[in-house]
């Protein structure tokens, strides 16, 4: 019976896709464009990290082309507007507060998130949020510095396929199960 529990819940654990980052890359100089798999406005990139702008307005969004994921985190620090590394003004920010708005496929708000950044290190905020199609960005001290986006923490949905054949294996493990039992 042990051996039928484990393997039930190696089972259930393999079914659904596993967190991974990624990474963010945007072509220099863009504001809109895609990245693995994703569509973002007011993202623009110098050549090096990718930083959100746009944000007062609540219009620097990502969203994924394929209809939603499984959010786990996101990575980010935030830098003086110059965009230079001027480290003249971030004792008035710290901490830089961003709001993370994660919608589904219908546009509809499925929850929000305050990301409270430190000057000048690199943070994962980590929140499990199911089914997002978008995340949006909002910050109230937009026009004195910005946030560098590195990654997002994600995982696929499974397809309802998935679950058809998740629950063919199980019910197969039972018919073996109750086989050897009787036996």
């Amino acid at each position: 019976m042990k051996k039928v529990l484990a393997a039930l819940a190696l089972t259930a654990v393999t079914a659904f896709a596993h967190a991974a980052p990624v990474p963010m890359y945007v072509d220099p100089g863009s504001t809109g464009g895609s990245f693995n798999g994703f569509t973002y406005t007011n993202v623009t990139s110098l050549g090096s990290t990718p930083i959100i702008t746009g944000l007062k307005t609540g219009t620097s969004s990502i969203s994924y082309d394929a209809g939603a994921f499984n959010y786990h985190g996101i990575t980010l620090n935030f830098t003086p507007w110059d965009l230079g590394g001027s480290e003249s003004m971030w004792w008035d920010l710290n901490p830089y507060e961003v709001v993370l708005t994660f919608k589904d496929i219908n546009g509809h708000v499925i929850t929000t998130d305050t990301f409270n950044l430190e000057y000048p290190r690199n943070q994962t905020e980590y929140k499990e949020v199911a089914g997002v199609h978008s995340i949006e960005f909002f910050s109230s001290s937009y026009n004195a510095a910005t946030p560098r986006f590195y990654s997002l923490d994600i995982s696929a949905v499974p397809e309802p396929a998935t679950y058809g054949m998740l629950l063919a294996g199980l019910g197969m493990m039972a018919a073996v199960a109750r086989r050897r039992k009787q036996a």
